[in-house]
């Protein structure tokens, strides 16, 4: 999971890198874009990524989740299966049932270990946590240049090397969970917009 997903929001990254696999011409967007809507664009970009990281935290925690219990179903059934069975048994059917259901566990268990779904669950969790910091920390930058949108050059500098960190240690998130994250933060805006209204 080195590879990054491009941004296809705003303006991919502050280095006019991405986020993930189409994301040149954001990057490139990102280069062009005014001073005055670069801070904003960087922020759309950083918190459909922060969502977009929690949605995939939640999701490999849920699988490990998952196959967890379906290991532990299944080593269970075939201990079972092995006490019930009668000592001397020949039942073909039985026996056929319990070496599925052993080698359908030891798959499983595999597959365990090469998603390695904790630590990815991990990882994006930390990237979440990692995001959601450099969120508001752009955040209460624009709301302290007030009129004047224009970054110095400080601040942005600090944000980049930020972000870069992040990016470096953050597994990548795909487009799919990147729309939806789009998505969950155009509803959030949307509800709060009406109880503004």
């Amino acid at each position: 999971m080195s590879a990054k997903p491009a941004a296809t929001t705003g303006g991919g990254s502050p280095g006019g890198g991405t986020t993930s696999g189409s994301g040149t011409a954001a990057g490139a967007a990102a280069r062009k874009a005014p001073p005055e809507t670069l801070l904003d664009d960087w922020l759309e970009t950083v918190q459909v990524l922060h969502v977009a990281h929690g949605i995939a935290a939640e999701r490999a925690a849920r699988l490990s989740r998952v196959v967890g219990v379906v290991i532990a179903v299944l080593a269970a059934s075939v201990g079972t299966a092995l006490f019930v069975t009668p000592l001397g048994s020949s039942e073909d059917t039985l026996r056929r049932t319990i070496a599925a259901l052993s080698v359908a566990a030891a798959l499983l268990g595999v597959l365990q270990v090469v998603l390695n779904a904790p630590e990815v669950a991990l990882r994006h969790r930390q990237a979440f946590v990692d995001f959601g910091l450099l969120r508001r920390e752009m955040e209460m930058l624009r709301e302290g240049l007030g009129a004047s949108a224009r970054v110095p050059a400080e601040p942005a500098r600090a944000v980049r090397e930020s972000w870069s960190r992040i990016e470096q240690s953050a597994p990548g998130v795909s487009r799919l969970l990147r729309a939806r994250a789009r998505r969950e933060l155009r509803a959030a805006q949307e509800r709060r917009d009406e109880r503004a209204a």
